[in-house]
């Protein structure tokens, strides 16, 4: 019971993420990449206080940046 709550409660920060991204770039003439990478911070962010418990505080996430 406690695992399908955690998972629903996981489903919730993805769709809070992915709305607040969204709305946050709207009119702004941003590339993908970086439209993606602010998805993927804003999860990362919303996973790391969620997960607090589990993973500890300093956890911080640093994307690897592709050479072009």
């Amino acid at each position: 019971m406690r695992i399908n709550e955690q998972r629903l409660n996981l489903t919730k920060v993805g769709i809070i993420a992915k709305d607040v991204t969204d709305a946050c770039n709207d009119g702004l003439e941003l590339d993908d990449e970086i439209r993606y990478e602010n998805r993927v911070r804003l999860k990362m962010e919303l996973l790391r206080e969620h997960l607090k418990n589990y993973i500890g505080e300093e956890y911080e996430y640093n994307p690897k940046k592709k050479d072009k």
